[in-house]
């Protein structure tokens, strides 16, 4: 299923992207690997580097809306980020804005996609700051997410296809809330990613990326 009008669908009207100087903006120009019905991406206004984005294939809101299958298949991906070498603690910052409808939403393009960073910039401590009362929850492969719409999810993965987080219900807090959170805690101005998008940042992670897979032994 895909819906219209959404870059991570790719049916979004993309006239700017065939420009040189914008071609970066695609989705599908920036992609690192493809993992059964996910892919990851190089993520746009990079905060800190590396930032990547992972994304279902076919069209949903939120992570709790996946199957089994499609999570098992962000596993498998989280799993080769990890394996990757670029992520100097050897483990995994993750968040979600879980998109929902109304003055409640919290994510800036409704279909479902998780932001990776390094671990070293766990942000759980910031999510409880913001919300005493988020609540821990894990995410594995198996167990069904009961998830309302319109949630904030923070965490970290080390392994073991679990990933251990603290989750806010409808906290009406806007869109991009862990980048403005993530740009505080690094000093930056750069939360908003349409204003700072950072296509060298993306393009120098893809280049890097490719390299990295070339060396690999067959």
């Amino acid at each position: 299923m895909k819906a219209p009008n959404c870059p991570f669908c790719d049916t979004e009207n993309i006239a700017l992207a065939f420009e040189p100087a914008t071609a970066w903006y695609r989705v599908r120009s920036r992609v690192l690997f493809t993992t059964g019905g996910v892919s990851f991406c190089a993520g746009l206004g990079a905060i800190v580097e590396p930032y990547i984005i992972g994304f279902s294939h076919d069209h949903f809101k939120r992570v709790a809306e996946l199957s089994t299958r499609l999570r098992s298949d962000f596993f498998d991906a989280l799993d080769e980020c990890l394996g990757s070498g670029f992520f100097d603690s050897r483990s995994l910052c993750i968040f979600e804005h879980g998109g929902g409808s109304g003055s409640g939403n919290t994510a800036c393009v409704e279909h479902c996609h998780l932001h990776i960073v390094d671990g070293g910039y766990d942000l759980r401590g910031e999510l409880k700051a913001h919300f005493p009362k988020a609540c821990e929850v894990e995410i594995n492969e198996h167990d069904n997410l009961d998830f309302e719409p319109g949630y904030l999810l923070a965490g970290t993965y080390t392994g073991n296809r679990v990933i251990h987080c603290l989750k806010a219900e409808k906290p009406n807090c806007g869109s991009q809330f862990f980048r403005r959170l993530l740009a505080d805690k690094v000093g930056s101005i750069a939360w908003n990613w349409r204003t700072y998008p950072t296509p060298e940042a993306a393009s120098h992670l893809c280049v890097r990326w490719r390299e990295q897979m070339c060396r690999e032994p067959s």
